[in-house]
């Protein structure tokens, strides 16, 4: 029998004397931790492996001394350039969004804007009250050709890179196509090289999670919050516009379900996304808090939702007399008090 044992296994390692352990000794990938006769522990520690070292020694599990040192001049570096990078991504957000956004202020005021989505509940769509009537389309929706869009809205390259050389071709209402940059690398990212072929095309930018949960007030100084879809940036610069009214239609929020109303649906597991399912429902969470973003900042301005199928009972809901005959079973359930949309 040896009279002492060493035993390494992984980032452990053990000492036995006739068989009691006498040392042991843990690593990690910035940490040292020793225990000497189970009666002494050392313990360091490294935090980024270069500006705060922590060093404790136990007696009895009894912290008897501990010292620290902190590399403040390395810390106040790293301060400054996170928030030089900060203070570059403001200026350039600002400067960008003034000639993005800048004259749309309160351009909608007593108008009515519809903004529409690929669901497939589009296809019930027959027609506006409104003679006015602002359309802002998402992704796909351009390919609709019972509406000429004034605006189109995209930031995720799966929504329209099977469409590009549609979307080169679009004239709608004088359309202007706003392409969105949120910084998520090449499967996210519409190239700048498809971009700039777009002469009516516009860029701007998104918060990528800097700003706190809610929706962008001042959009031509700011970037757009990026929630779940791009329909719920589009919502944004429609606010800024200040219109009367809102009208959402194709915002079905169940793509996992029924798909878009037209164009394949792209496989996106490469992508590691959560699935469609998840989105959907984090989506209604975020109209749900555009609700409370209106009613706090744009209470004259009403919302409408046209057939409505995830984002039910948020604002008032309204049904075309085709999607009625499609869906008896929600006349049957609301009886007299379904609203229909009027011609």
């Amino acid at each position: 029998m040896s009279l002492i044992k060493k035993y390494t296994i992984g980032n452990k390692t053990k000492i036995k004397i006739l068989g009691f352990t006498v040392y042991k000794e843990k690593t990690g990938a910035n940490y040292t931790e020793k225990t000497y006769f189970k009666i002494i522990k050392k313990y360091k520690k490294k935090y980024h492996n270069k500006f705060f070292n922590l060093k404790k020694i136990y007696l009895f599990n009894i912290k008897i001394f501990q010292k620290s040192k902190l590399d403040i001049r390395f810390l106040l570096e790293q301060y400054r350039c996170e928030n030089l990078d900060g203070v570059r991504k403001v200026v350039t957000t600002a400067l960008l969004h003034k000639n993005t956004f800048g004259e749309f202020k309160n351009i909608y005021q007593n108008k009515t804007v519809v903004l529409v989505g690929a669901g497939q509940s589009v296809n019930y769509i027959e027609s506006f009250p409104c003679h006015e009537t602002i359309y802002v389309g998402c992704n796909r929706a351009f390919l609709l050709d019972k509406i000429k869009f004034n605006y189109i809205f995209s930031i995720d390259k799966i929504g329209i890179q099977d469409y590009y050389n549609e979307l080169l071709n679009y004239r709608g209402n004088n359309c202007i196509v706003f392409l969105g940059d949120q910084d998520a690398g090449i499967n996210y990212q519409i190239p700048e090289s498809y971009v700039n072929k777009l002469k009516n095309a516009r860029r701007y930018k998104t918060s990528r999670n800097i700003l706190r949960d809610g929706f962008t007030l001042d959009i031509d100084s700011e970037p757009l919050k990026n929630n779940v879809n791009v329909a719920l940036q589009a919502i944004q610069f429609i606010f800024f516009t200040n219109p009367q009214k809102i009208y959402l239609v194709g915002l079905d929020c169940n793509t996992s379900k029924a798909g878009h109303f037209a164009g394949i649906e792209r496989d996106t597991s490469f992508r590691k996304d959560e699935i469609q399912s998840i989105n959907d429902v984090k989506a209604i969470t975020q109209w749900q808090r555009c609700k409370s973003f209106r009613d706090t900042y744009y209470p004259e301005t009403e919302i409408i939702s046209v057939n409505p199928v995830g984002l039910k009972g948020i604002f008032r809901d309204v049904y075309t007399e085709s999607y009625l005959c499609a869906h008896p079973e929600i006349k049957n359930k609301l009886g007299d008090d379904v609203e229909i949309l009027k011609k």
